[in-house]
């Protein structure tokens, strides 16, 4: 097993997952958080990132599926939270980093508020040997399809109105709040669509 250098800068190459579905408590530092989107089965989905702060599994984790807005007040974290939760490989995802996440577990252990902390555990992650297009290749073969890349030259920042949900997305948004809350009985609000988009090349 890779040994993790101070501050927890990755491995080259992810470890595979473990062989069977057994739990693994996961501690992770959230450099991710995507936006919500709607979901077939789950509702509502965002997709989380960031680095492994347990010395025993270093390295990038992604986690999936999380529901974030249902989410309690002790549970729901934020960028640069870190975090603690039970997870199993993620058996439909190849990808090495992914791990489905067990909500009921998760706790928020620590806040790293000035990057003077964070940046000791972001700096070495930063890949000097990786580019977008490897990570693009990852995404669908057994290598890394998570990285800290600096890009070398920004060369513009679009940003749009964002054109709302499809039809589709806002078929499973109103069956989503439509269904009774077995936990809460309160009714659900809609996920509303961002209100930007932005690309930078």
């Amino acid at each position: 097993m890779t040994q993790l250098p101070m501050f927890g800068q990755p491995p080259t190459e992810p470890e595979p997952k473990p062989v069977g579905d057994q739990v693994v408590r996961l501690q992770v530092l959230v450099t991710v958080k995507a936006a919500p989107n709607p979901s077939d089965k789950y509702g509502e989905t965002v997709c989380v990132a960031g680095l492994s702060t347990d010395p025993v599994r270093p390295g990038w984790v992604r986690l999936y599926p999380i529901n974030f807005r249902e989410l309690g007040a002790d549970a729901a974290f934020r960028k640069y939270d870190v975090i603690s939760v039970d997870a199993v490989p993620a058996r439909q995802d190849s990808r090495r980093e992914s791990w489905r996440p067990r909500m009921t577990t998760l706790q928020v252990e620590n806040h790293l508020q000035e990057w003077h902390h964070r940046r000791p555990w972001l700096d070495p992650a930063i890949s000097t040997d990786t580019t977008m297009c490897q990570l693009h290749r990852g995404a669908t073969t057994d290598s890394p399809s998570l990285a800290l890349i600096r890009p070398r030259l920004v060369t513009g920042l679009k940003i749009d109105r964002h054109p709302g949900w499809t039809p589709q997305q806002r078929a499973k948004i109103e069956q989503y709040v439509g269904q009774f809350d077995l936990f809460g009985n309160t009714d659900r609000s809609a996920l509303e669509a961002p209100r930007y988009s932005g690309s930078y090349r």
